[in-house]
């Protein structure tokens, strides 16, 4: 059974037995301009990642870029003509479709914060093999890590660590916000999250929070 949300709304998501989609507007126009572009750029991502980190492999219009290993995922630049995009590799835990309403929710308790913003999130895949993947815009910006890493005056540290309090209290109920799942624009003064996954609920928690 296939399911496509009614609503007007910026994301529209699709699930049967095979798999699990979300994607904004947007990404679903740039794949009715290059029929195969899933395809052909989970094809090169299967290929590049048995390679060492920092290997590339283009092929027609797509580049692709394994950039960083980490615990539970491999990362990935998927270059497209112009586009560029950040392609998160989930090994095995079900959460690529899932990442897209958690930033959906995660937009929403932001509102029009101008110094907090998410990525520009655009899909979140999981097939029934339990394979995801999470895409989103890329952005060439330092990870809040690394950006304090830098020999910063104290003003400027408290200055961001101020961001990141109110960042920790907005959401403590999402995994792994850290320093290394965030960027940061210097020049906007912007904390940029993109990665984030919420807590999963215990059936005494749902309880509780429905009464």
């Amino acid at each position: 059974m296939s399911f496509e949300n009614p609503l007007k709304t910026d994301v529209i998501e699709k699930s049967n037995a095979d798999r699990q989609i979300a994607y904004k507007r947007e990404m679903g126009s740039l794949v009715k301009e290059r029929p195969r572009i899933l395809k052909d750029a989970l094809k090169l991502i299967s290929e590049v990642e048995k390679l060492d980190v920092g290997s590339e492999l283009e092929e027609n219009d797509i580049k692709v870029t394994y950039f960083q290993e980490r615990n539970w995922s491999h990362n990935f630049k998927v270059e497209v003509n112009s586009e560029s995009f950040f392609v998160r590799k989930e090994l095995g835990r079900g959460t690529g479709f899932k990442a897209m309403q958690g930033f959906e929710e995660a937009q929403q308790r932001i509102k029009d914060a101008d110094d907090i913003r998410v990525i520009d999130y655009q899909l979140g895949y999981t097939d029934k093999n339990g394979n995801d993947y999470f895409v989103a815009k890329w952005e060439n910006l330092p990870t809040v890590a690394d950006y304090l890493r830098q020999d910063l005056s104290d003003k400027e540290r408290e200055f961001i660590g101020e961001k990141l309090g109110r960042i920790y209290d907005l959401f403590n109920d999402y995994e792994d916000v850290t320093t290394e799942n965030m960027f940061y624009d210097s020049d906007k003064k912007q904390v940029v999250l993109f990665d984030l996954e919420q807590k999963e609920q215990d059936n005494e928690d749902k309880y509780l929070s429905e009464e």
